[in-house]
């Protein structure tokens, strides 16, 4: 949230990067006790996959470029699951890629080669279940 004066926020839903946005039932109005102005408080319950198909990914896997690019796995379990990406060296660079991953689609952020084999190891595709 961001304060606009004090005790007062203004927050919205901007840029919701998914494959598939749903709302959930219907809009509510909220802290109708505290009304401050006639502008009213809504809550919208929604339902975000930000996933990406294996589809994609196996398109993506074949356009790749860098030498390092790539499936990975990660080295350490998380919730007794093994964790998979995608990891696609970024052009003119030979330290920074670009990820994916199938629950949360492409990250925001680019990860350098340090930090990916600190925490992932390459596997081929048909280890991460894929047939590219």
């Amino acid at each position: 949230s961001h304060p606009v004066s004090a005790r007062r926020f203004n927050e919205g839903v901007t840029d919701i990067v998914a494959v598939s946005i749903k709302m959930v039932g219907n809009a509510r109005e909220v802290f109708t006790e505290y009304k401050l102005s006639h502008v009213p408080t809504v809550h919208t319950h929604v339902v975000v996959d930000r996933g990406m198909g294996w589809e994609e990914v196996r398109a993506l896997a074949r356009q790749a470029r860098g030498k390092c690019s790539g499936f990975y796995r990660s080295r350490r379990e998380q919730y007794h699951r093994q964790l998979y990406l995608l990891a696609l060296q970024k052009e003119n660079s030979s330290h920074l890629f670009n990820i994916i991953r199938p629950n949360t689609g492409r990250s925001f952020y680019e990860e350098t080669k340090t930090d990916l084999l600190n925490k992932y190891i390459p596997i081929t595709p048909e280890k991460a279940g894929v047939c590219v």
